[in-house]
């Protein structure tokens, strides 16, 4: 990889954590994600908030304490995306989504899905992927599995699990189609939660 595509990477995830930590004021002490989790123990839940909606596009947090996700869902309106603010693998997912389908219906991408390093392999992203295929209303939901620590092999392994599947050999960019691809229901196999 050479020092500007280091750059461009290392930009882009600068922009993607701050985006998520601004929107989702993501500045908690330890002992308070210590609290979360064991309260997400004896009931686990995830808070789903509408961040914004504007131009047929919509953006949901999704919040556990200890892990949030990020969904973005458009229209069939819209046209296409901007890849400054929605990022270049939201983009290439939508033209995607417009091959396979005209443009009909709804788009779904998962923009986010991270977990506090210390409460990885835990079930914790597993319960909120669960969750947000089960809330989605796409019919396929996209995501690039990039990882923020470098280990996109444990990324795709634990998506692989929950149904996703590549859109192209070696490409990050992955797919998740309702019906068809059902996400396992094995609790144990979340060994490799997102980072």
């Amino acid at each position: 990889m050479s020092e500007l595509e280091m750059k461009r990477n290392s930009d882009d995830i600068t922009k993607r954590a701050g985006l998520l930590e601004e929107s989702a004021a993501f500045r908690v002490s330890k002992d308070e994600h210590l609290v979360t989790l064991q309260a997400s123990y004896a009931e686990p839940t995830a808070t789903r908030t509408q961040l914004f909606a504007r131009d047929g596009v919509r953006a949901y947090l999704y919040d556990m304490g200890v892990a949030k996700a990020l969904l973005i869902e458009a229209n069939d309106t819209v046209r296409a995306f901007r890849p400054d603010f929605f990022g270049d693998a939201v983009t290439q997912s939508h033209h995607l989504w417009q091959a396979h389908t005209g443009g009909r219906g709804l788009f779904s991408y998962l923009q986010h899905l991270l977990v506090v390093r210390e409460f990885r392999g835990k079930g914790v992203g597993g319960f909120l992927l669960k969750r947000i295929l089960d809330e989605v209303m796409a019919p396929r939901v996209y995501l690039a599995a990039n990882s923020l620590s470098g280990d996109e092999d444990r990324l795709i392994g634990f998506y692989e699990r929950y149904g996703f599947r590549h859109v192209d050999p070696g490409s990050s960019l992955m797919y998740w189609t309702r019906g068809r691809d059902a996400p396992a229901e094995n609790k144990s196999s979340d060994a490799c939660a997102p980072a």
